[in-house]
């Protein structure tokens, strides 16, 4: 069952997460911001607040996010419920505007133009046209989205709460030959998504490329095949990951 609440939160710190990283790899994305100062953030009751910052072509995305740096705009957003920011993202709904009247403009140009890349890469139209670099960029995203909504899971989730209160404290490390990696760290069943693999990890996950772990996690690909033939690695504490391919399960459900 799709929890809303669960699904507020993935879709604050896991797909609009996403922007930090679309904007570092792609150029269409960094040139839509290429010279906004902003802060953009979203406030929504029971789930942590995510602010956005954009400095002259790069994005920072943060729950916590300290002082406001100088020269820049400071747009705050109101939603009423999970149900509501989740509208807003399906295109359905709009924010509260709560503070930076002044910026609104940069919501409705190149922010509006910025989550339409990001909706390009992720859900191209079918038939469009798709080159390497758009395949290796939506794995990317993918793969981020994903492994940070596993956190949202496992701390908000029934189900994945159950899941994250079995494991036992101490970091899963996530490595993708050839892309990304992070480290899932667990602590009293609370759950923390960082980038970087981290060294002393409990438990490792190593994809053998982009293309095996994009097929995994959007389930063209068993886990225990690849595991099997060898392009899936696993390591360390086996039950840490028995649990995490559990909430990787749920975490599916939510971005379906």
């Amino acid at each position: 069952m799709i929890e809303p609440p669960v699904a507020a939160a993935i879709n604050l710190h896991a797909v609009l997460r996403d922007l930090e990283d679309l904007v570092a790899l792609d150029p269409v994305a960094r040139q839509i911001v290429a010279t906004a100062r902003t802060r953009v953030t979203f406030r929504v009751p029971g789930i942590r607040p995510l602010s956005l910052t954009f400095t002259d072509g790069s994005c920072t995305a943060c729950a916590r996010p300290g002082p406001l740096p100088a020269g820049h705009t400071d747009i705050q957003l109101g939603f009423v419920s999970p149900a509501h920011v989740n509208a807003l993202i399906a295109g359905k709904g709009m924010p509260i505007p709560l503070r930076g009247w002044r910026g609104l403009g940069f919501l409705t140009k190149e922010f509006t133009a910025l989550t339409g890349r990001l909706e390009e890469v992720l859900r191209p139209a079918p038939g469009a046209p798709r080159s390497p670099d758009d395949e290796r960029l939506a794995t990317v995203l993918t793969a981020y989205a994903a492994f940070f909504a596993l956190a949202e899971v496992g701390n908000l989730d029934t189900l994945g709460r159950a899941n994250a209160a079995r494991m036992a404290d101490g970091a899963v490390a996530v490595d993708i030959t050839g892309g990304p990696g992070v480290t899932l760290h667990v602590r009293g069943g609370q759950l923390n998504v960082t980038k970087g693999v981290a060294a002393t990890a409990r438990a490792r996950m190593v994809f053998d490329s982009l293309e095996t772990a994009g097929g995994i996690l959007t389930g063209e690909l068993d886990a225990y095949a690849a595991i099997g033939d060898g392009r899936l690695a696993v390591s360390g504490y086996i039950p840490m990951l028995d649990h995490m391919n559990k909430l990787l399960a749920i975490v599916a459900r939510y971005l379906a």
